[in-house]
Order: C-alpha cells, then structure tokens, then sequence
C-alpha cells in the first residue's frame, strides 16, 4: 500500500472511530486507562477515543460516554479503582462511535443507556460520513440508548442535579451538553476539541454556526470556576472554552463574506483568510484546508 494512502487510512480511523477501520489500525492492548479528579465525586477517564465523565455514588455510578468496545474491560477495571457500585446510567454525547462503542458492554441489565433522540435513530440504521467516504454499520441492539429525550433530560442522581440540553446542528444533529451543577462541572462532548480545529460532522446533521451556538450558550452557564471537560483533550475551564469560541467566530467571520461573493471553495482556500489560525489550532486531526472546507459548506 502506498505510504500515502497509508497515512489517509490512519487518520480517517483515528478520527472517526469506524469499529473495523479502528480494530484494523489500532492495539488497544497498548491503551491505558488513566483517571484524573475533576470536582466533588467527578473524574475524568481518557484512554482512546472520546473523553468519559465518571459521576461516583454509595448506589451506583453514572458515566458520559464510553469510548470503543474493545477497551471496555479496561474502563471497567479504572472504574473498579474508584467504586466498587455498578455503573447504573450512561449518557452519550453523539452517536460517533469513540462515544458509544462501550454500549453495549456497559448495558448489562443494571445500566440504562441514554442520549438525545437522534442519537438512537443514527445509531439504528447506521450512516455515512461523506468527509471521509466512510460507512458506518448499524449498532447491535444492546448498544442502542433506551431512554431518549428531544431538547433537555434532568437527573437526580448521587447527589447531583444532572441536566442534559441538546445542541441542535452543531457537531452533529444529536449532541448534548451534560451539566453537573452541584459540582459546577460541563462535560461538551465533540463539540469541543481542546486546542485544534474540531470535526464537524456535516453529513450527520452538523454545522460550525451551530457549534459557535452551543458553545456560547453553554458558557452562559459557567463561572471563572467551572471544570469544563472536553470531548478531546486535557481537562479545561471557561477561560480556554471561550478562546475556542473566539476561533470559531473568528473562522466564520473570515470566511462568510468571501462564500457571499460568490468565491468558490477552491478559491477561498487559495486566499488562506484563516492563516492567522492555523498555526495554533491546525495540529490536529484536522488540518486548516479541511476546516476551512467544514466552515464554507456550513454557511
């Protein structure tokens, strides 16, 4: 295979977490789970994939995503560290599958899985990712969320007042912000990537207006106190959300007059009216001609 068509192959997987892209490209035998305290009887969980949420109680646990399947004995096994009580709910973010590939490990019969509602529809019949050209099977049964909600789903639970408010279009047409608000805690899922350009998922129902909203509604909601866990990246707070809000306002302002001029794509990445962006946030996954292309196609 050539080298290049190596190293596309190697991105698309670690991006977008198609299981058979990921099983084929990644040793999940080398992936440790590490844990980190947020606040109250919060941790944060990384290994591979999406950041997770461990919410600790006397009766029980409660995660926000679960990463890929193959690494859910490892996720139980951190989380036996922290409590021995069985992981009572888990709510997903979005339906990509480095959040929910744990599902169906975690639905045991003491679990309930949980998400916005078009994160079970997604799931059901599968979909494209037509960035990429890349297909994504329907889910097994038991990964499937079994509680749904449309714009906003409250729990009582360990002690915390959790509220989950969807993010119409944002990310992708079912992501949620989850709140913790008695340990003044955010967690934002994808729609936000510390420190890089984030990945919008347009054929998913996706927009980059609709990331820049959720992000300034949710820091509506934050003090100079608040832990802000992100979909990707090291524990943050509002101060660094906001300089990636200002990115994302700065990425469409840029952009938005040349697409109403009439200038094609094409010629928009040619005139690099994000420049001044690149080289702080284009070190990730997504590098700047393909944000730009997300921020275009968006507007």
């Amino acid at each position: 295979m050539p080298a290049k068509l190596i190293k596309t192959v190697s991105t698309i997987a670690a991006l977008l977490s198609v299981s058979a892209m990921v099983s084929a490209q990644q040793d999940f035998s080398k992936v440790e789970i590490t844990h980190q305290p947020v606040a109250g009887s919060i941790f944060m969980l990384q290994g591979s994939g999406g950041n997770i949420a461990l919410l600790v109680g006397e009766q029980g646990n409660l995660m926000v995503d679960d990463q890929y399947e193959p690494l859910a004995p490892k996720i139980k096994a951190a989380i036996a560290k922290l409590s021995q009580q069985p992981v009572r709910y888990v709510l997903n973010t979005h339906w990509h599958f480095d959040h929910t590939g744990g599902n169906a490990e975690f639905n045991t019969g003491e679990a309930l899985l949980i998400a916005q509602d078009n994160v079970r529809s997604r799931m059901l019949s599968g979909g494209e990712i037509k960035a990429f050209n890349a297909k994504i099977p329907p889910a097994k049964k038991e990964a499937l969320p079994e509680l749904t909600f449309k714009e906003r789903m409250q729990l009582y639970f360990a002690g915390e007042d959790i509220e989950a408010l969807a993010a119409p279009n944002a990310h992708t047409d079912g992501d949620a912000v989850v709140f913790f608000k008695s340990s003044n805690v955010v967690h934002m899922g994808d729609l936000y990537f510390k420190g890089v350009f984030p990945f919008v998922d347009l054929s998913s129902g996706g927009s980059v207006p609709g990331v820049l909203a959720a992000v300034e509604a949710a820091l509506e909601r934050m003090d100079d106190k608040t832990k802000v866990i992100p979909g990707h990246g090291s524990l943050s707070n509002k101060a660094e959300l906001s300089e990636y809000r200002d990115m994302l306002k700065a990425s469409i302002a840029a952009v938005a007059p040349l697409k109403k001029a009439g200038k094609s794509l094409q010629d928009v990445q040619a005139a690099k009216p994000l420049a001044q962006l690149n080289e702080h946030y284009g070190g990730g996954f997504i590098k700047p001609d393909l944000w730009l292309q997300f921020v275009y196609q968006s507007l």
